[in-house]
């Protein structure tokens, strides 16, 4: 049977949206993050995308190869740029239906 080993890297969160990790492992390994796996995040290693796996059906890993690594993983939700759309379009149409009604309005 392969040996198991845990080594532990502190993150650095960033206001809830980023986490950083400095990771150095001896063999290739798996990170686990004890956070919510969730849609919403991207992933990179040394800058280049990476994919988010999940562990134990709920938590955020990532696959690294042997050696030292910096992990990022950014919070990047679909609906908040959805939102922010959205938000312009109806901003949009409120100035557009403004300037049809000065335009209507007598002098």
């Amino acid at each position: 049977m392969r040996e198991s080993r845990s080594l532990h890297f502190p993150p650095e969160v960033d206001a809830g949206d980023r986490v950083d990790v400095e990771a150095g492992l001896p063999r290739h390994g798996i990170l686990v993050l004890p956070e919510a796996w969730f849609s919403g995040w991207v992933a990179s290693v040394d800058g280049a995308r990476a994919e988010i796996l999940r562990a134990n059906y709920v938590l955020r890993s990532i696959e690294l190869s042997e050696g030292r690594h910096r992990v990022r993983f950014d919070n990047r939700p679909v609906s908040v740029a959805l939102g922010a759309a959205l938000s312009l379009l109806g901003l949009l149409i409120v100035a557009l239906l403004l300037w049809i009604d000065r335009r209507r309005t007598p002098g």
